[in-house]
């Protein structure tokens, strides 16, 4: 799959405009592919046994949660040895949480970021008189603040300080809490979801104008977001990680990927249905996606219809 070319006009109206980015975090925002097999990899080191391959973490990207735990737990056969799967699970939390303090950006974020903070509105024929700033939101899968327990200056990644309130970064507990069920994606509820905060948000302060999905731009890095951001009418840029995009040259290679996945290792039958469906969500992904970017060094705001000041 070959990176959508840049747009050759940097900047026009367009209708309708770009008015709300939604920037999901872990693997679009920071590394998550390579932290998640730094932390499976740790945890498996405990017990003396070999690192979890990269590509099979990719296969997970987006979705860190009981059935990938187990999945690992299967694939490294961890029963034989005795291991229980409540205390795998514990080392692999444990390494995710003390990580937290040391995480980076992935390349052209926080530029990004800060680009759209301070000099990006919204892409109105008459954009320099009504100067209405694109809403800018951090999308979490998760059940917490990614910030949660950071104090000032302690996020290393730089991210932090684009959002300030609780409301700039929407969390899958979060809307639990709020007696909203959001359905995983693909589902495109996280993403309705988020956008129904930030209208709420926009009515508490008096702006007049709900945003529309069609008015609604999703950085995303995953398989699923992908899917889940174009269910819910948004428009998306897919930014996949080095990991995925390797994955995603093993799945088009042709004949049965799952198999070179695989290789030759005897797996369980719920190992080899979870990969299958995974290969295949892959690929559904690679249909959909209309842009694709390596990273987002040198995205443009301009070319998604959005007003940039000059300097």
């Amino acid at each position: 799959m070959t990176e959508s070319p840049p747009s050759p006009s940097p900047y026009h109206p367009r209708h309708p405009p770009i008015r709300a980015i939604f920037l999901d975090f872990h693997g679009t925002a920071v590394p998550y592919c390579s932290s998640s097999t730094t932390w499976l990899s740790h945890a498996l080191s405990t017990y003396s046994l070999p690192p979890f391959p990269p590509l099979l973490t990719a296969l997970f990207n987006g979705a860190w949660r009981e059935e990938a735990l187990t999945f690992v737990y299967e694939w490294a056969d961890l029963a034989s040895h005795h291991i229980p799967f409540p205390a795998f699970c514990k080392l692999y939390t444990d390494a995710r949480t003390a990580d937290a303090h040391s995480r980076v950006a992935n390349p052209g974020v926080v530029e990004l970021l800060e680009l759209l903070s301070t000099r990006a509105y919204v892409g109105y024929p008459d954009a320099a008189q009504r100067r209405e700033r694109v809403e800018l939101v951090l999308v979490n899968g998760g059940r917490r603040n990614v910030f949660a327990g950071l104090k000032e200056g302690e996020d290393t990644s730089g991210i932090q300080r684009f959002f300030p309130t609780d409301d700039s970064c929407v969390t899958v507990g979060d809307l639990e809490r709020r007696g909203k069920v959001p359905r995983r994606k693909p589902s495109p509820d996280v993403y309705l979801l988020a956008l129904e905060t930030v209208n709420e948000r926009r009515r508490k302060k008096g702006l007049a104008g709900d945003i529309a999905v069609g008015e609604c731009l999703v950085l995303e890095d995953s398989f699923n977001g992908v899917r889940s951001a174009m269910e819910a009418g948004m428009e998306v840029v897919w930014v996949p990680e080095g990991e995925v995009r390797e994955l995603m040259e093993v799945i088009t290679e042709g004949g049965d990927a799952v198999e070179r996945l695989i290789g030759g290792r005897e797996v369980t039958p719920f190992v080899r249905e979870v990969m299958e469906r995974k290969v295949k969500a892959g690929l559904e992904a690679m249909r959909a996606a209309k842009e694709y970017r390596r990273s987002l060094v040198g995205f443009d705001p301009r070319t998604k219809g959005i007003w940039v000041e000059d300097e």
